[in-house]
């Protein structure tokens, strides 16, 4: 996992060179701390230290993006969440535009399961309130040969406050084969200085995980509340 995360960083440090002269390529590197690292709606881990690239670019109208997140198990272990995907906006009327994303999803975990999630994301962009659905087919995530799948629908607003920070309120109901989860989040974050950012979310979580039977999540969320803060540079 090491080497994987130290290969990403390699293409970061690339793309930002490249980044100066060429303007629809973006890359980011980020690290923080979380008190749970959720994933639809599981904590997959309790509270650990994180860092995480990500790097996007745009052809065609077509988005494309890679990312990674490493966390800290402690006992020598680490644990990685590495994704890639593409997405592509279509403008339907004046400020509504449809947005599809498709991502592959790798979890490898320090305990527990590792599993391969595809996901499937749409969204109505809007400047009111942005619905979304997400489907997902999460393979092997508790041992070989047993899934999880299902939905998870939500509401988002992105609010500019005063030019200083930006906030984005949103709340989310999913139904898996397994579980229920229901959350309330709030994502903060603000530009301190050209390309250092600094970024945060709080949230109430909801499931009816059965910690006893599964062992695909760290603990169950009975209306518990999660926290993450940690700082971006964006080349």
């Amino acid at each position: 996992m090491n080497k994987f995360i130290l290969s990403l960083l390699s293409i970061v440090v690339s793309a930002s060179i490249v980044a100066d002269g060429e303007s629809k390529l973006k890359a980011s590197v980020n690290a923080g701390y979380t008190s749970n690292y959720i994933v639809n709606g599981l904590a997959k881990t309790g509270s650990q230290a994180f860092a995480g690239v990500d790097i996007g670019t745009e052809y065609s109208g077509i988005n494309t993006y890679v990312g990674a997140v490493v966390l800290d198990a402690g006992s020598g272990l680490d644990e990685l969440h590495a994704n890639v995907g593409a997405g592509k906006a279509i403008n339907l009327f004046e400020s509504f535009s449809l947005r599809g994303d498709a991502q592959i999803f790798q979890h490898q975990v320090a305990a527990g399961a590792n599993s391969t999630e595809g996901r499937l994301t749409l969204a109505l962009n809007n400047k009111y309130i942005t619905p979304y659905v997400v489907g997902t087919y999460d393979l092997d995530v508790a041992n070989t040969g047993y899934s999880q799948k299902g939905y998870i629908v939500g509401l988002k607003k992105s609010f500019d406050v005063f030019g200083v920070f930006n906030l984005t309120p949103s709340v989310e109901y999913g139904q898996m084969t397994d579980y229920e989860t229901a959350s309330v989040k709030l994502d903060a974050s603000k530009m301190l200085w050209d390309k250092l950012e600094v970024f945060g979310q709080v949230g109430w979580f909801d499931n009816n995980f059965d910690v006893v039977n599964y062992n695909f999540a760290t603990e169950q969320f009975v209306g518990d509340v999660a926290a993450s803060a940690g700082v971006r540079w964006n080349f």
